[in-house]
């Protein structure tokens, strides 16, 4: 059975030079939780192995937070494929509430972020 819920979604978005606090809408479906922001779609699987993907019209990044294997950006237009390695600080889970803290090293350049959300059925 497909449950699909409505919900709100408390996200703050912390990364080397900026923090991004926002309240938006989205939907928890499959142990999925799915939200569109500027135009990007998000999609964080809460499977054993936790899955976020960011789309847009000009790129895909897959992270998959599990340190044997592989992410990837990926630019749509050109369909370039551009390895990431990510490297797991910080996952807490907890019930309607998620906090992924990472670095991603991306040609000889590393950031780490950290992404919070807290969400709640409407």
């Amino acid at each position: 059975m497909i449950f699909m819920s409505k919900i709100n979604i408390d996200l703050k978005l912390t990364s080397s030079n900026e923090v991004i606090n926002k309240k938006i809408s989205g939907i928890f479906n499959n142990n999925r939780i799915i939200y569109i922001d500027d135009n990007i779609k998000t999609t964080i699987i809460l499977d054993e192995i936790l899955t976020l993907k960011r789309e847009s019209k000009e790129y895909i990044i897959n992270l998959i937070f599990d340190n044997n294997k592989s992410s990837e950006y990926i630019l749509v237009d050109h369909n370039i494929k551009i390895p990431l390695n990510l490297k797991i600080v910080e996952i807490i889970r907890k019930n309607n509430y998620l906090k992924l803290k990472y670095q991603l090293d991306v040609q000889e350049e590393n950031s780490i972020y950290e992404l919070e959300l807290n969400y709640k059925k409407i």
